[in-house]
């Protein structure tokens, strides 16, 4: 494996090592190793990679509306939604998760038809390759 340098000011290299402590990194390489894979993962994702992608969709809505364009989405996408999951998260909100594997662009198409959805209030999305 290639060693590389790094300059870094102490101020920095002080808050790094507080953070690698705190995740529980045993050393800084194994955790620069870790940052440059998502950033790389991160890259390869926004560039619409072809390759396999998992991907984890949040999506907060209000109860009042109805749940069929969700279930839609998953028999319209069966393809690529391994699972889901449904939680009360109070008297008015629910919250509906999705498992997903495929290319970053299906997966998009996914977020997109969500957005789409009256009534939904917030959406989010991990992504990572598949094979990293």
């Amino acid at each position: 494996m290639p060693i590389i340098s790094l300059s870094i000011n102490d101020s920095l290299l002080e808050k790094l090592d507080k953070v690698l402590e705190y995740r529980g990194y045993t050393s800084r390489s194994e955790a620069l190793r870790d940052f440059i894979r998502d950033i790389v993962v991160e890259a390869e994702w926004a560039k619409g990679t072809s390759e396999e992608t998992i991907a984890v969709i949040m999506a907060i809505y209000d109860k009042s509306v109805h749940r069929e364009p969700l279930f839609s989405l998953e028999h319209e996408y069966d393809d690529v939604i391994y699972t889901l999951m449904h939680m009360h998260l109070d008297k008015i909100n629910c919250l509906e998760v999705f498992i997903a594997k495929g290319t970053s662009k299906r997966i998009m198409e996914i977020i997109s038809k969500i957005n789409q959805i009256k009534g939904m209030k917030q959406i989010k999305y991990l992504t990572t390759l598949a094979e990293v």
